[in-house]
């Protein structure tokens, strides 16, 4: 089993207690190389970068409310924001 199996597992068991009809927000990215290799030479757990489909792959199950799986910078934002590479979502446990 890998990590990224575990990881995903884990996010679905947790998200198995929470009550129908609940919100949740997801949110990765590739991110920063010189930043994340800092942060995990000084914190746990380690951060893994993910990219749009990284992140799609924890939204199984629950229905992403509008605009979905986009770049943070671009939440409901002006149509100019520039795109970061992270992204984000806000989904409903059906």
């Amino acid at each position: 089993m890998t990590a990224e199996t575990r990881t995903l597992g884990g996010r679905r068991r947790e998200r198995g207690r929470f009550p129908d009809g609940r919100l949740g927000a997801e949110a990765g990215g590739a991110g920063n190389g010189a930043a994340m290799e800092f942060r995990n030479a000084h914190a746990t757990p380690p951060v893994t970068a993910r990219g749009r489909a990284g992140i799609a792959a924890f939204l199984d199950g629950p229905e992403p409310a509008e605009p979905g799986l986009v770049a943070c910078s671009r939440w409901h934002a002006e149509p100019a924001a520039a795109v970061v590479p992270r992204y984000g979502a806000v989904a409903v446990k059906p």
